[in-house]
């Protein structure tokens, strides 16, 4: 049996042009401008030919709307209305036809460069960075099938000022906690419906140690999602209802006052599952928050310290909705990322739902991959027997040594990581180089999680590095012990610079790592 192959991160950057009517378009990280610029103008001119598809895609939900989910606010306030319906778009099915807007799409708005590079290089997850999203990129089809089933896909908006959550070690101790608000405005039963079955979904998991509350109709009020959103823990929270949108703000419509995103203080970094019965609130929406900026609904969730939100690009409400929400949820207790999580969702429904249910393709995730997993305690077995059992013997300490690939050898990051698996105190050392492989968003939770020290090697390459970002951001998140290691204390990141760390002397790192294993041994010891 050969080994599986290591994979890796793909960050695509994009640009929002604020003059024009033109919003968002992929960029490669191309050195040369003139280059650049070009591939800006192609990619504008193929934009222009497609947006009336694009809107003709986000607008699929008006052809399937009952008369009884009447939107509060119109849609063509919000996006652009297409000149055509998704039935003018050529294909048998609304798959064929979502197909058709797909294919255009990679061929036409994604750099030739990026298909280049996939093609040769092993990748599983792609990261689309921004400040604004309008494109449906889930939705490109290489020709093969959609890149949605191919990779954990991440739209990870750039946002100044995010909420910074500290865990509580009583939180971390709790049971876990799923909160879920279904129909609140009485108007739509189908939610209830899909909720039901989600809750009994995770009933039915009786090892799980996990406190589910269920808000309906009249009782999901302000004061109960001000009650979930200062829960200690919360760790998924689940809506299926409308929403509204005004001018300067984003809301949850209750059926007594609207609870606005302004409004939400975290306590626990949840996951949040919207699914918003209301075309207002497209992911492709742009509406005033705070200021000059210009987020949608689960950027705005983003921006209150969420660790993740996953939304649709048009509201559904049917079994199908529920289907592919369970089969989320069961890929995420296996302990599957939230990018994977979706993705294999993804392919279970391509196989098995008829062609004109496109449910499935409807579900993007906002996130980010180093921080993308929901851990949620099981119950602990009663104890065999009355006698008081013996104290647990210490566990050793557990250390994760991050860092970019290009200091391996500047940092002596493989003698370092024998090192510290010499001294008894250190039970075991992370690396990437050894360890990884697989699924590169995985291993970073698995073994961040594990760990109880998080040792960053800090140059202009780790500075460059998002891998290294994204394991900064969430060993402090987290609460680990963090060490900067660092030649030049400016290549610290801000977010860890007031930690102690420790002056690498490349001529003497036999005295670095004995300064290494010196701040480690100061973290508590764990008990079995």
């Amino acid at each position: 049996m050969t080994q599986k192959t290591s994979a890796s991160i793909l960050y695509l950057n994009t640009i929002y042009d604020i003059n024009e009517k033109f919003r968002i378009m992929f960029v490669p990280d191309l050195a040369d401008e003139r280059k650049k610029q070009e591939v800006i103008q192609k990619t504008k001119s193929f934009y222009q030919v497609l947006q009336d598809e694009i809107a003709a895609i986000y607008h699929f939900y008006e052809e399937v709307r009952s008369d009884t989910q009447q939107r509060a606010v119109s849609v063509t306030e919000i996006i652009q209305q297409s000149d055509i319906t998704i039935k003018d778009i050529p294909g048998d099915t609304n798959l064929e036809k979502v197909e058709t807007v797909g294919k255009k799409i990679y061929q036409s708005l994604f750099p030739d460069q990026v298909k280049e590079y996939i093609k040769e290089n092993p990748i599983d997850t792609i990261v689309l960075l921004s400040t604004n999203f309008l494109i449906p990129f889930e939705l490109m089809h290489d020709g093969e099938s959609f890149l949605a089933t191919k990779y954990d896909i991440y739209r990870s908006p750039i946002l100044e000022d995010v909420a910074s959550i500290l865990v509580s070690e009583k939180a971390q101790n709790q049971a876990g906690h799923l909160a879920i608000v279904t129909n609140p405005t009485g108007n739509l039963p189908a939610a209830e419906r899909e909720t039901a079955q989600i809750t009994d979904f995770f009933e039915a998991k009786k090892d799980l140690d996990l406190q589910i509350n269920l808000y309906s109709q009249k009782g999901a009020t302000y004061r109960a999602l001000s009650k979930i959103f200062s829960s200690p823990r919360l760790d998924i929270f689940h809506y299926c209802g409308h929403s509204g949108v005004t001018r300067d703000d984003i809301y949850f419509h209750l059926p007594d006052d609207p609870y606005s995103v302004i409004d939400l203080y975290l306590q626990y970094p949840a996951l949040f599952f919207l699914n918003m019965c209301e075309s207002d609130i497209k992911v492709s929406q742009k509406v005033a928050f705070e200021e000059s900026k210009t987020l949608n609904f689960p950027m705005a969730i983003m921006k209150r310290g969420a660790k993740a939100c996953l939304a649709t690009l048009w509201p559904i409400v049917d079994a199908s909705a529920a289907q592919f929400a369970t089969t989320f949820y069961k890929q995420l207790l296996k302990g599957e990322p939230f990018g994977t999580a979706i993705r294999k969702a993804k392919e279970h429904l391509a196989n098995v739902s008829d062609p004109n249910d496109i449910t499935w393709l409807s579900f993007i995730l906002y996130g980010r991959p180093g921080f993308s997993t929901v851990t949620i305690p099981k119950k602990k077995a009663p104890p065999e027997a009355e006698e008081p059992a013996a104290p647990a013997l210490p566990k050793g300490i557990s250390v994760f040594l991050s860092y970019a690939r290009q200091d391996s050898t500047t940092f002596r990051v493989k003698d370092i990581a024998r090192q510290l698996e010499f001294d008894p105190r250190i039970d075991k050392v992370f690396y990437h180089e050894r360890d990884f492989i697989g699924n590169i968003a995985a291993y970073m939770n698995e073994k961040i999680t594990q760990s109880d020290v998080v040792v960053v090697f800090c140059s202009k390459n780790s500075q460059r590095s998002r891998n290294v970002q994204e394991e900064v951001r969430a060993a402090t998140l987290q609460r680990k012990n963090i060490i900067p290691v660092y030649i030049d204390k400016q290549d610290v990141p801000i977010m860890i610079r007031g930690r102690l760390g420790v002056k690498f002397n490349p001529k003497n790192s036999m005295a670095s790592i004995m300064q290494i294993k010196s701040k480690i041994s100061i973290t508590p010891r764990k008990r079995t």
